[in-house]
């Protein structure tokens, strides 16, 4: 229409009392943009930490770790687009938005987004599902509750996908008329696709609460203190604030679909940061149980640091030549003789789960004293090397020290002086 303005023309009717803002309109476009910047380097960082666990440590990279790597190299584009039409129009109510600001970029990548979202939600689901199966893989209850919720999630989630694909995106009909814009095409696929998404989220809530409550059978029977148990909880439980997020998203999808006044400009922010937060919380709690490795080796180096720096300085001062413990130098000890102690193996969360469902032997610590040099070590019987100390250290005279410490005798048998408790208080004193 010759002389008509559409720049003044809003996109949607304002509601009773309500005036049209143009100029500086309100925006929730910060919502998804803080939820982006927030939850995507996390995201980035925990799955590179996750693929150097598989490759340098576990040395085996599974389907799962494959899966969050495809959910992942989908929501960085995802994010990207995002940010592309955030303000450029979406962020402000639709009656504060002038039709001319609507342009085919806008509406062909939101309605694409709704529908590619489908996609990384599906691939996160089903990579914990299959992580699952790793760890719990000996409980007959846990795999066939996590084969029906990977049944469930991949029958749904590529049905809705092609639902969205088949009704928002236009046929060669709509092209002619006016394409992403028309209006007719408009009208198909909100009408269309307003259940799919309402039924999306209600079907995604559902799914992550089911994922979530998958490792409390088998972690219940697990043979382990109940501070331990909690703690494997916990790392499971991480993944409770993509459940939320999913919870909230799905109640904005309920109301967008059930009210005719839709202001989808404004109402979809907050869905788009849900999404945003969903999929990248999934990824971050599904990488926690297998960098979990990590972690208990960075604590345990940590207590030993902090330990020593203690030690140093709570110990006392003493003049020289006094010691509680008498010591040859080192440089006299023949370094040829002594056996080489093996390196102590990190170890992951499955392989600790599957252990504590065994009764763990009762080890000995075996004490070796060098009677030549008066050097005392310690080491593990749960390690192969005792063969070891046998053959090059003929010399040498055997301690055994029980686990309990209460006695100490020596190779030829005969009591050792100041043995039982105050024995045991010397012998720790001496390898400190």
């Amino acid at each position: 229409m010759e002389g008509f303005d559409f720049s003044k023309i809003p996109l949607q009717p304002p509601p009773p009392g309500v005036v049209s803002n143009f100029v500086n309109p309100d925006s929730l476009s910060a919502l998804p943009k803080v939820f982006i910047y927030v939850t995507l380097p996390p995201m980035v960082l925990f799955l590179v930490l996750r693929f150097y666990v598989r490759i340098t440590i576990s040395r085996k990279v599974g389907t799962d770790d494959w899966l969050s790597l495809a959910a992942a190299l989908i929501m960085v584009p995802y994010c990207a687009v995002m940010l592309t039409f955030l303000d450029r129009p979406a962020g402000p109510h639709a009656w504060d938005i002038p039709v001319t600001k609507v342009s085919v970029e806008y509406v062909s990548r939101s309605l694409l987004l709704s529908a590619i979202y489908l996609m990384p939600a599906m691939l996160i689901k089903a990579s914990i599902l299959l992580l699952y199966l790793r760890l719990f893989q000996i409980s007959t209850l846990a795999r066939v509750m996590i084969w029906i919720g990977m049944f469930v999630n991949v029958v749904f989630y590529i049905a809705s996908f092609c639902l969205f694909m088949v009704y928002c995106v236009p046929r060669p009909a709509d092209n002619k008329a006016g394409g992403w814009l028309n209006l007719d095409f408009g009208q198909r696929c909100s009408i269309k696709s307003g259940p799919v998404a309402a039924a999306s989220g209600v079907v995604g809530t559902v799914l992550d609460i089911y994922i979530l409550i998958i490792p409390l059978f088998p972690i219940y029977t697990l043979r382990a203190s109940l501070k331990k148990k909690i703690g494997i909880c916990f790392l499971f439980i991480a993944g409770s604030s993509a459940c939320v997020f999913s919870i909230v998203g799905c109640v904005y999808r309920f109301q967008i679909y059930r009210d005719a006044q839709q202001d989808i400009t404004w109402r979809g922010m907050p869905i788009y940061a849900m999404n945003v937060g969903e999929i990248n919380m999934g990824i971050i709690s599904s990488s926690l149980p297998v960098i979990f490795v990590l972690f208990r080796g960075i604590t345990a180096k940590s207590i030993t640091w902090m330990s020593k720096l203690r030690y140093g300085r709570s110990r006392p001062s003493q003049p020289t030549g006094a010691s509680d413990v008498e010591m040859l130098k080192y440089q006299e000890v023949d370094n040829e003789k002594l056996p080489a102690v093996p390196k102590g193996t990190l170890t992951g969360l499955k392989k600790w789960m599957r252990n504590k469902n065994r009764t763990s032997p009762v080890t000995e610590t075996q004490v070796t004293a060098l009677s030549t040099n008066n050097v005392l070590t310690y080491v593990s019987a749960d390690y192969d090397y005792h063969q070891q100390l046998k053959q090059g250290l003929n010399s040498g005279s055997a301690i055994s020290v029980q686990k309990d410490i209460s006695t100490v005798t020596t190779a030829n048998g005969a009591p050792q002086e100041g043995s039982g408790s105050q024995g045991s208080g010397s012998w720790a004193e001496t390898t400190r």
